[in-house]
This record gives structure tokens, sequence and C-alpha cells, in this order.
């Protein structure tokens, strides 16, 4: 390593403007991947809602609000499972039924998410494997240790 001369501190500004520029470039590639995400994310949204309401016709004739706001839930919590339709349209119509989604359901949910995963995973059972999982969980009725009697 050269020694540090009398010319070397006048290297500084120069060496701090380019690690500046450096960190500028970073931020701001990052901001626009942030940006692109997000944008990703909202068009995946309204393609997975359009296509459970398209599916599950009687949820045209309901609240939209609420079927908004449940679907909103599951894509949040669930996004494995928001991506089908089907899944997605028994989920939002099942709470639905209830004014109030509880921690319970909530937690059913994640948990179903967790194992969907799971099975999506190269060392899991592949969709049939979450198609029987998510089915069980729903002929079971997730909400049917917040509800008993109904």
């Amino acid at each position: 390593m050269p020694p540090i001369g009398p010319g070397a501190g006048s290297r500084i500004p120069a060496l701090m403007g380019q690690a500046l520029a450096i960190a500028g470039v970073t931020l701001g590639a990052e901001a626009v991947a942030g940006m692109a995400r997000r944008a990703w994310g909202a068009a995946s949204f309204n393609s997975d809602f359009r296509r459970m309401v398209e599916a599950n016709p009687d949820l045209k004739g309901a609240d939209s609000q609420k079927v908004l706001d449940r679907f909103r839930i599951l894509a949040r919590l669930g996004p494995t499972l928001s991506k089908d339709p089907t899944v997605a349209g028994g989920w939002v119509r099942q709470t639905m039924e209830f004014p109030v989604i509880t921690p319970t359901v909530l937690r059913d949910l994640v948990d179903v998410e967790q194992r969907a995963r799971d099975l999506q995973s190269p060392f899991g059972g592949g969709t049939k494997g979450m198609s029987q999982l998510v089915g069980s969980h729903l002929s079971r009725g997730i909400l049917s240790r917040d509800f008993p009697g109904e």
C-alpha cells in the first residue's frame, strides 16, 4: 500500500462525491424497484379479484365493499390462496356470513396459507395437495370454533 502523501487529502472530496453518486444511484434503483413491485402487486390484486368475482357470480349481488374488504384481508394474509378464484370466493363468502372476522379465523387463514406454501415448494405435495388441504379446512368450517351454534 503506498504511503499517504501530502496530496491524499485532496482526493477525499472526489472520492466522497463518487461514493455519494453510487449511493444515490443505488437508492434510486431501489425506489424504482419498489414502485414496480407495488404496481405489479396492484395489477395482480385487481386481476385476482376480478377472476374471483367472475368465478363466483353470487358475490356480484353481495355488498361490494364487504366483498372487497374480505378479499383484501385474504390477499394480505393468504396471498397464495387468493390466487385461486374458487378458494378465494369460498373464503370471502364464508366470512361474509358473520359481522366480524375473529382472530381465530385470521390465525386459521395464516396457518392454511403457510401449509399451501409448503405444498407448493419443491419439497411439497403440489397443487393437488393444496386443494385437499383447503377443502378439508373449508369442509370442517373454519368458523365453527368461533360460532359453534351456527
